[in-house]
């Protein structure tokens, strides 16, 4: 089958210019309609075709070309499928290439109208012209046409149709159903599911992204409209094993909600998951969504990527969605849900805290507080020093000197009743916004009780914002393009991380050569620091009740320090409390030599010189070891259950 095509459509094309930017699939049409319309008039209609239009089912139809050479034998049949972007076009506005084809090869052209994007979405397009290709290949006799020789015909969207069919049919045992492929200019693959070895290769949509012909918002729009760039996603993010993700669609097949978390970020997570940030971002896609940037804290003091997460809007059911996400990851890694979640004051977020993660304690960026009350803060001074000014107006304006006089109040006064209005307001505010809303979540005599690990703000989240859009330069790539742009800084900041770790690791053994006698070394990891927390606070409690001052700052010198450690001690007289708290006082004094037993024991199975098989004695990896919590080892060492 040979073609024989006119190439004035390309020059047509060509002299009308960069095509209009649309903003949906919908406004597209007519304007598609309107260049199809100066396409098709340049071509010379054909006098001798039988040309006819048959519905084949409520949804599909067909246009058939017939050449009159069909009278004298069986001819090539080509079910040709139309461009426009899976969204756009129909059997009319490629008539006259259908007809062109017909009479100057020759065959018979079977011109499918297939539904269109985005009322319906992918595959439907692919059902359509299967169903099409199987009531022409079955007709073929009323066709006339030659079953050995049938092709696949379509250009640009309709040419991915075509080689799309060809894939279909072989799949289904039919490969004897179809020829060959003719494919002008097609859609091959989308741009973000290029495979890493044709990247270099794969150039056209790319170097003609803003060819006169077809724009790239153009073709973002197609692959929006039917689909493609979810498809793309739910492909392609699973065949590369770097992330986990879970997404929620509505009955119109567009992305809701989408979480996703780097199998890097897990390593980090499983010890690191007591305090997390969370802080919302916009302008990284092109749907507009608002992504949700979720953090952690290392025992070095770095930033982490916890996960990434696209809603469609900031709701409380699409908050619930991704926090439900990542209380799953937190269950399937065997965690305790995070102690504290630290966020701005987004109501709706704070409620699906509340209902997804209950015992975790929330708190509330205090810069953000500041800026919030500075807002609020600004009308209201602006209004009261408004008002003072038109009192003093009044008063100069007054008619009359008695009158005046009456009126006339000190600026003493005036200061005094202004501060008192102002402090007035100020306070009511304060109190309906702040103080009877949610006290508990940025208060210090609320906050000094929760774990925050010293982070009072999102500040660490705003940075890592910034990290990830230097990487993404742009807000129009789709949601696959975005990911893998993302994955480079997450791996960046694990690599650090974990470099940093291993440093630390390496100074024990660094500073003190390996040896039979090497002592082992305390761990820094959350066991010694809750056993420094019990013994501080012992010391407290001793010196309150002995009504003496501050106790020596942890990690100074002193002689109990350096002294062998002996049974559980006793206060001396001077220091002993009254009897009420002498009970109390006891049983704290033996969960500090217990703890200090455990922390010594484990210490020492730890150490490298020990235990050679332990691959480190820093907080990630040792605390990584530990199966039980430090509660749980505690009990059991005390003898209970």
């Amino acid at each position: 089958m040979e073609l024989a095509l006119s190439h004035s459509w390309v020059e047509i094309e060509q002299a009308l210019g960069q095509r209009p930017q649309f903003s949906g699939a919908l406004a597209m049409r007519e304007q598609y309609k309107a260049l199809s319309n100066q396409i098709n008039a340049s071509h010379k209609r054909s006098l001798n075709l039988k040309i006819e239009d048959i519905a084949i089912t409520e949804y599909l139809a067909a246009r058939v070309y017939t050449p009159p050479t069909s009278d004298e034998r069986p001819l090539p049949v080509g079910i040709y499928f139309h461009g426009g972007g899976w969204c756009c076009g129909d059997v009319e506005t490629e008539d006259g290439i259908c007809q062109l084809l017909s009479e100057h090869v020759p065959c018979i052209i079977v011109s499918l109208e297939y539904r269109q994007a985005p009322e319906h979405k992918s595959p439907v397009q692919l059902q359509d012209v299967l169903e099409g290709w199987t009531w022409a290949w079955n007709n073929a006799s009323m066709l006339n046409g030659d079953q050995p020789r049938y092709y696949a015909v379509g250009q640009s969207a309709g040419g991915h149709l075509a080689l799309a069919l060809a894939n279909k049919l072989v799949a289904l045992g039919r490969k004897a159903d179809i020829r060959d492929v003719a494919a002008l200019a097609p859609i091959t693959t989308h741009p973000a599911r290029v495979p890493s070895k044709y990247e270099d290769k794969y150039r056209s949509f790319t170097d003609c992204a803003d060819a006169p012909l077809n724009t790239a918002f153009a073709m973002n729009t197609f692959f929006d409209a039917v689909g493609a760039s979810l498809q793309a996603l739910l492909i392609e993010l699973p065949k590369d094993g770097e992330w986990i993700f879970k997404y929620e669609v509505d009955d119109e097949n567009h992305v809701t909600a989408l979480f996703c978390i780097h199998k890097t970020s897990i390593a980090l997570l499983k010890t690191n998951s007591w305090v997390i940030s969370m802080d919302y971002t916009y302008k990284t896609n092109r749907y507009g969504l608002p992504m949700l940037d979720i953090v952690g804290f290392t025992a070095t003091g770095s930033t982490f990527y916890v996960g990434f997460a696209f809603v469609r809007d900031e709701k409380d059911d699409n908050y619930e969605v991704i926090l439900n996400c990542l209380a799953k990851a937190y269950e399937a890694l065997g965690l305790e849900p995070p102690r504290t979640i630290l966020t701005d004051k987004e109501q709706a977020l704070m409620n699906a805290i509340k209902v997804v993660f209950p015992s975790t304690k929330h708190m509330i960026c205090l810069w953000h507080i500041n800026m919030n009350i500075l807002k609020k803060a600004r009308p209201l001074l602006a209004e009261q020093l408004a008002k003072a000014r038109q009192e003093t107006e009044a008063l100069a304006n007054a008619s009359s000197a008695s009158s005046a006089s009456s009126q006339r109040r000190t600026k003493a006064e005036r200061d005094r009743e202004l501060r008192e209005i102002v402090d007035k307001a100020w306070k009511m505010m304060l109190k309906r916004e702040w103080l009877d809303d949610c006290p508990e979540c940025f208060l210090h005599e609320y906050t000094a009780e929760y774990l925050h690990l010293n982070e009072i703000s999102t500040s660490r989240t705003e940075g890592a914002h910034w990290l990830l859009k230097q990487d993404l330069q742009v807000s129009t790539n789709d949601l696959l393009v975005v990911l893998r742009t993302f994955e480079n800084a997450v791996k960046l900041q694990f690599n650090k991380i974990t470099a940093k770790i291993e440093n630390e690791k390496d100074v024990y053994n660094r500073y003190l050569p390996e040896a039979e006698d090497k002592p082992p070394v305390l761990p820094i990891c959350r066991l010694y620091l809750r056993l420094l927390l019990t013994r501080y606070s012992y010391s407290r409690i001793l010196s309150k009740c002995a009504g003496e001052g501050a106790p020596e700052a942890l990690g100074t010198s002193s002689a109990a320090a350096k002294a062998p450690k002996q049974a559980p001690k006793t206060p001396p007289p001077s220091e002993t409390p009254p009897a009420s708290s002498s009970c109390y006082l006891r049983k704290v004094a033996v969960a500090v030599d217990v703890a200090e037993d455990v922390a010594e024991d484990e210490a020492h199975t730890a150490s490298p010189a020990s235990n050679p098989a332990s691959p480190s004695i820093g907080i990630a990896s040792y605390t990584a070891q530990r199966e039980d919590s430090w509660p749980d080892r505690l009990r059991k060492r005390q003898g209970a259950p």
